[in-house]
């Protein structure tokens, strides 16, 4: 779930010619002027709220009138006059969402790190006075940025250690093509170049990288990591010398505390270890009794019998046996710190269907967190075949157009009787509690949380609270009714963050830049005891298996109907005493609806 960074005028409180000043202040590891904009809270009669903040370069952008400004002809239609204009300018159209929401999409992506100054012909829409003819603001575009961590070096085969990989990652601030990203690194070990094999993820901006055939030779050598921020209009630069050590030289390479899941110890070798040898007195921590040990090729995870916190010594002893059984020559000691887990919250198991007859029970876990917002969109029932038109079951395009926010609640989680919040634990939302389920509907479930709800301990002087302090669910999202007729809560594939964003602290829970919308979670669910395998052979019949899913028995006189891409009716059925049917059907099935009593 992606929040965005609105900024509410408000007329509370303050005469016509008060003026609210806002200071924007943006880094990127270096120095930067602020740039600073005045908005005068007149406008607050007429504009509701405004994507403002840093965004990304690929966002687009909204205005929120308080009022109606077009008819109902006029939605979904691109704007009959410019209402937009940008400095510097952006090319890109402008249609209204619903007859108070108007969205700008760019054409291109925006400027990385570009502050661009907006205004808002407000006098085209409405007649008001000239001081308020134009509404001007400003936004950010997030600065690109990156960083490049070495994840393990190990051969391709356990026994051939001349022939090795280095792994790793490098991470964008925001939004980077891949051919951008490929000209970044570039690898030399004895002066050859080195092969890159990169693999990039949807949102452009985790980039997972393979050094290929690296040497490892008799004698200690280095791989020369290079990269450069010129293909991604940035002036980085970063060098890194990655020790390969000599094919006799066994020992360990890194050693590092994993905080996430349970909490272990990873001891990084030179040669992947034989994984039948036994490593009890071979590894201690401090004082600790009955550690656990994993082997994964060239890593040992130590598990710890309980929760640490603080500095230990680590202690390794000569014995460890590597893959080809040959032994440590000497021992090692290491200081290893284990560090609060930083605030989060997961959903737990997989799927989007609850069986609804015990009520609809979600579980979720939190670390570090007193509280949590919980946030529903009702996806009616008569509006699911749209939704899965642009979406897979647990998508969340275009949601405004079929759902609404049924329920928000801020939900303690320190009343229930969990003793460590600074660990994994496991809660639960017994949806059927918060709302009334509609057959058939689809619900997507939110959960954040912002600053103010750690449990999570800061250094003295590292406020917890801001009144700048982003939320996964800003206070625009909602109607005063809970009805949701603002458009803010509909989901963007883009992260956004408020001012004051530094990207080097975005991993820091004690800084704004840590919230924003990458920290929430979302799924969809349905309520339903029914579940489908439908198969279509070549001759036009879709065969399909209804079960019930608690007690996974057949279930006969289920009506199945079946529909085309445009939701038009093409086929049914119903199921016999196996709960099966056949549907016939000239065209391709799109969707499947399977109705038994009040169960879809």
């Amino acid at each position: 779930m992606k929040n965005l960074p609105w900024k509410k005028i408000g007329v509370a409180g303050l005469s016509v010619g008060v003026v609210l000043a806002l200071v924007l202040y943006f880094t990127t590891g270096k120095s930067t002027k602020p740039y600073s904009t005045s908005i005068n809270p007149a406008f607050g009669e007429y504009i509701s709220s405004y994507t403002a903040g840093v965004v990304s370069s690929g966002s687009t952008l909204r205005i929120i009138l308080s009022r109606d400004a077009v008819d109902s002809s006029a939605v979904g239609q691109e704007t009959a006059v410019k209402l937009l204009e940008f400095n510097p300018s952006v090319k890109g159209t402008s249609r209204w969402l619903d007859r108070h929401t108007l969205e700008f999409t760019p054409t291109s992506r925006l400027t990385s790190g570009q502050i661009y100054e907006v205004s808002f012909r407000l006098s085209k829409l409405f007649n008001v006075v000239k001081e308020l003819g134009t509404f001007e603001y400003t936004f950010q575009v997030i600065p690109q940025n990156f960083e490049l961590s070495i994840l393990n070096v190990k051969p391709y085969v356990k026994t051939e250690l001349k022939r090795q990989k280095i792994e790793g990652i490098l991470v964008t601030a925001d939004f980077a093509e891949p051919a951008a990203v490929e000209q970044v690194l570039h690898a030399l070990q004895d002066g050859n170049s080195l092969k890159v094999n990169w693999t990039h993820d949807n949102e452009g901006k985790q980039h997972l990288f393979v050094v290929e055939d690296v040497a490892r030779k008799d004698s200690l050598s280095t791989v020369k990591l290079s990269s450069r921020g010129g293909s991604l209009g940035i002036r980085q630069a970063d060098e890194r010398a990655v020790e390969i050590p000599a094919l006799s030289d066994f020992k360990v390479m890194n050693v590092r505390v994993e905080q996430s899941g349970n909490q272990h110890i990873v001891l990084q070798f030179s040669d992947p270890l034989n994984e039948k040898q036994d490593l009890q007195g071979l590894i201690s921590v401090g004082d600790l009794q009955s550690l656990d040990f994993e082997i994964k090729d060239n890593e040992v995870l130590v598990y710890p019998p309980v929760k640490q916190i603080g500095t230990k010594t680590l202690t390794l002893e000569m014995g460890v046996k590597n893959i080809l059984n040959y032994r440590m020559k000497e021992g090692a000691s290491f200081v290893v710190v284990f560090e609060q887990l930083k605030p989060e919250v997961r959903f737990t198991g997989k799927g989007s269907i609850l069986p609804g007859t015990d009520g609809l029970v979600m579980p979720f876990e939190a670390v570090n967190l007193k509280s949590v917002d919980v946030e529903i969109i009702k996806i009616f029932e008569n509006n699911v075949l749209q939704f899965l038109q642009v979406n897979d079951l647990d998508g969340s395009a275009e949601l405004r157009r079929v759902g609404k926010p049924v329920f928000r609640k801020t939900m303690p989680l320190d009343n229930a009787g969990v003793t460590d919040l600074g660990k994994w634990n496991r809660f639960t939302l017994d949806l059927s509690k918060l709302m009334n389920a509609e057959p058939g509907a689809i619900y997507q479930v939110r959960i954040g949380f912002k600053r103010s709800y750690l449990a999570y301990i800061c250094e003295e002087g590292e406020a917890t609270t801001s009144s700048n302090e982003m939320t996964g669910f800003e206070e625009d999202d909602w109607s005063k009714n809970g009805e949701g007729e603002n458009s803010s809560w509909d989901t963007y594939e883009d992260y956004y963050y408020g001012e004051g964003y530094n990207w080097e602290q975005r991993d820091n829970p004690c800084n704004i830049s840590y919230y924003g919308g990458q920290r929430n979670i979302k799924r969809n669910v349905i309520a339903s005891d029914l579940g489908l395998l439908a198969k279509r052979g070549s001759d036009g019949n879709t065969m399909v298996v209804v079960n019930d899913l608690k007690t996974t028995k057949p279930l006969s006189g289920v009506q199945l109907e079946m529909y085309d891409y445009q939701q038009q009716f093409i086929g049914s059925a119903s199921t016999g005493l196996d709960g099966k049917a056949i549907i016939n059907t000239k065209e391709t099935p799109f969707a499947l609806v399977a109705r038994s009593s009040q169960q879809r």
